[in-house]
């Protein structure tokens, strides 16, 4: 029943409706997408049965030195250093997660999977290197160990847009074969397995 559901997808030119972007989410599956305002930036969150938006202006300034300080952070090549590693930029992580969900929380529930469209601002980090909090204090440096970080709370896939996560879902959805199939091979390889493009087999 639900393999039929989902094939009863119109055409998409351009952008999705609401309506094919929820059929295309599972159960716990959410879309986070994003587009420009005059101030800031506003945030769309779609559930099967609910869609939540959000805006914000934004420190543009700003936001570009915490994406920069979480980049170092997390490709810094030093051996692991307890001492370095508690000086991970907690208020970078915090506000770079407020960007992206601030205002979205009836929509991106705990446990739920988020499909996020990234705004170009922030590709490349980590969703789950994002902190719900400031993490407790431990002495001067902070107790990774409590952190509140989003990979505990969600999981995450990325997507380019909304119209590319309903085309591959209805891509997926459509390759189905007609028929059963089952293929067993019984190769010969005493002489070898040869590899398109090589003079020599390989002896395995």
């Amino acid at each position: 029943e639900e393999i039929s559901k989902r094939s009863d997808y119109n055409d998409t030119i351009g952008y999705p409706d609401l309506k094919q972007i929820q059929t295309a989410l599972n159960e716990h599956e959410i879309l986070v997408t994003y587009f420009p305002t005059f101030k800031g930036i506003g945030r769309l969150c779609i559930a099967r049965d609910k869609a939540v938006s959000s805006f914000s202006a934004v420190d543009f300034p700003q936001l570009s030195r915490d994406v920069k300080l979480l980049q170092y952070a997390l490709t810094a090549d030093y051996a692991a250093d307890e001492n370095l590693d508690s000086q991970y930029p907690a208020a970078s992580a915090v506000r770079v997660r407020e960007f992206l969900f601030s205002g979205l929380e009836q929509c991106a529930t705990a446990g739920s999977h988020i499909n996020v469209a990234l705004p170009d601002e922030v590709a490349g980090i980590p969703l789950a290197a994002l902190l719900e909090e400031i993490p407790p204090s431990a002495g001067e440096r902070f107790d990774l160990t409590r952190a509140k970080w989003l990979g505990n709370i969600f999981s995450f896939s990325t997507t380019v847009s909304a119209r590319q996560f309903v085309g591959s879902r209805r891509a997926i959805i459509h390759r189905w074969a007609q028929r059963p199939y089952l293929g067993i091979g019984n190769p010969d390889l005493s002489n070898g397995l040869r590899i398109p493009g090589n003079r020599d087999p390989l002896r395995l």
